[in-house]
């Protein structure tokens, strides 16, 4: 994802990233503001370890937040290309 995208204070949020080609997932990684906890508004990092195959899609879904409004600055989806 290359642009920061903002919630409109109201929860729950989905983003939806197109996968370039159907992927074996293994790794999600978020970098956000005021969605984990208080942190002065410095950047959150999060992890998320998850076995997909055959992904096209990633729905991220932001369900609640610190305070009414959070961003999201990136996204980051690892693995690889399915075996024929």
């Amino acid at each position: 994802m290359e642009r920061t995208w903002a919630t409109c204070g109201l929860y729950p949020q989905e983003i939806i990233v197109q996968l370039a080609t159907t992927s074996v997932i293994s790794k999600v990684k978020t970098w956000t503001t005021n969605d984990i906890g208080e942190n002065d508004g410095n950047l959150q990092i999060e992890t998320q370890a998850v076995t997909r195959e055959d992904a096209s899609f990633v729905k991220v879904k932001v369900l609640s937040g610190y305070n009414d409004f959070i961003t999201v600055h990136r996204i980051s989806v690892e693995g690889k290309a399915p075996r024929k």
